[in-house]
């Protein structure tokens, strides 16, 4: 993810510390698994029932150093239906560990109902906060969408995110462009998010994907946008699953099937 502005930060002034190791009889394969299932939850939900929508959540490793791009499907208690794709900086643990402050972050203030423009500005300023204080640079582009079946409406923000096409039940294809800055760059400002509003319809098909899909590239160039409307278009009426899967492949064999950055799909179908 490509960034020309950054934020600097003043580095934390050295203090004594107390660190303690833990000690553990669990084996390396306990281990594994417990990180496995981790990680898993983390960038990939777990699969669950809602109604009024089906969707799938197809997320593919790079090659070498794993990054932080995160799918998040989440119901809350009125029935809303929230999504989120992050692609945070970096690559490996840091940003492991970033995705999840994302994550659950983003959960907690969906909860109390802000709306999208909310959502991103309370979390930039939980990850500012969060960069200032380990003395990182670390920063992220977000999606956020919140789904109201009673009213049919689908309201999201982006910060910063591209990436984002939603499809009528005729096929037309609309892309979602961001709505304000990535997080953890610039410090809190009043109106720096702006909220999007979509009339959902049958039938309507959103697409939300990391620029591991939009910036597989080779001799021929980048995958881009044009690759990513083309690939869901032609799969538009199959199954969610389908239609995701065929997305990150359609992105990876344009690559030559080499995949240098995590590749996030999430393909969902408003019934």
């Amino acid at each position: 993810m490509a960034l020309q502005e950054r934020r600097s930060h003043p580095r934390p002034a050295a203090a004594p510390a107390f660190i303690a190791a833990i000690d553990s009889d669990a084996s390396a394969l306990d281990r594994a698994v417990a990180a496995d299932v981790l990680l898993r939850h983390i960038f990939v939900p777990p699969a669950q029932t809602v109604p009024g929508l089906q969707y799938a959540a197809i997320y593919r490793f790079a090659e070498k150093h794993s990054g932080g791009d995160i799918i998040d499907v989440y119901r809350c208690t009125n029935s809303d239906v929230c999504f989120s794709l992050t692609d945070i900086s970096g690559k490996g643990v840091t940003a492991a560990l970033h995705a999840g402050l994302v994550k659950y972050g983003i959960r907690a203030y969906a909860t109390e109902d802000h709306e999208p423009r909310d959502v991103l500005r309370n979390l930039n300023r939980f990850y500012c906060g969060n960069d200032a204080f380990e003395g990182k640079d670390s920063f992220a582009s977000v999606f956020f969408a919140r789904y109201c079946p009673a009213e049919r409406e689908l309201h999201y923000g982006s910060a910063g995110h591209e990436g984002l096409v939603f499809f009528s039940p005729h096929g037309d294809a609309r892309a979602l462009a961001p709505t304000g800055p990535v997080v953890g760059v610039i410090e809190d400002e009043p109106q720096m998010y702006a909220d999007g509003l979509l009339r959902v319809e049958p039938g309507s098909v959103l697409v939300a994907v990391s620029d591991g899909i939009t910036e597989a590239h080779s001799d021929g160039g980048f995958f881009e946008m044009e690759g990513l409307v083309g690939a869901a278009r032609e799969h538009l009426e199959r199954s969610v699953e389908d239609l995701a899967c065929s997305i990150a492949r359609a992105a990876s064999a344009f690559a030559g099937n080499r995949v240098i950055d995590d590749m996030a799909v999430l393909a969902v179908r408003f019934e």
